[in-house]
């Protein structure tokens, strides 16, 4: 993506690629021979040996699904991201399955920034991994980034999240992206979500877009 409207004409390019949902898929899929992380790591280091400025940015998710979590726990899946060089991270539903104390030690040695807006971790053993919100600077830009996640209530085993606090995901984003950009004053605020797309099963990214006046990008 690149900067434009009422953004200055001049701001440097910044490149975003991004992943969701990966579920553990180490392996390319048994069926159609798709995904696996050596081709992922290959197109990524493609783009940031042709790009001056590269962020990799997971939105959640990155296990459940194969054999290799459950026998390892997401162990293997935590290296891997290491060695694929993310930047930056937000959680999905499913890095709770084994509980959030299990989930702190897994994410104890994460190399990328763990970021959490709508979800109040200050009273759990997760509290001080994650920040509200980042600000990159690109070039002469800076921007700031968000992380929307959806009400763990039905969609986490309960017991699995203690001490985290849900707060309304599209009212926490508008706030945050509203400090972001009239207070910290970055040039563009970007929303890594995982709260699906759907309008029907709110909130949503589409609902989020809606409302939002501040957001400039949603992952």
């Amino acid at each position: 993506c690149s900067f434009s409207g009422a953004l200055v004409a001049s701001a440097e390019k910044l490149v975003i690629l991004h992943t969701n949902d990966t579920h553990s898929m180490i392996d390319p899929d048994d069926v159609d021979n798709l995904g696996g992380v050596l081709r992922r790591k290959v197109i990524i280091d493609s783009v940031r040996k042709a790009e001056k400025n590269v962020l990799l940015v997971d939105a959640g998710d990155f296990v459940q699904g194969t054999l290799y979590f459950n026998l390892y726990r997401g162990a293997v899946e935590q290296k891997l991201m290491n060695e694929l060089g993310y930047d930056i991270r937000i959680l999905g539903n499913h890095e709770f399955d084994n509980g959030i104390n299990e989930l702190a030690d897994l994410l104890a040695d994460s190399r990328a920034e763990l970021l959490a807006t709508n979800y109040d971790l200050s009273e759990s053993v997760l509290g001080k991994k994650f920040r509200p919100f980042t600000i990159r600077e690109i070039g002469d830009k800076q921007v700031g980034f968000i992380a929307i996640n959806l009400k763990p209530e039905g969609m986490i085993t309960e017991g699995n999240y203690d001490g985290v606090i849900y707060n309304d995901a599209v009212k926490a984003a508008n706030a945050a992206a509203w400090w972001l950009k009239h207070i910290e004053k970055v040039d563009a605020v970007v929303a890594v979500t995982h709260i699906g797309y759907d309008p029907t099963v709110p909130p949503g990214d589409k609902l989020l877009a809606q409302t939002s006046e501040d957001i400039d990008i949603i992952i």
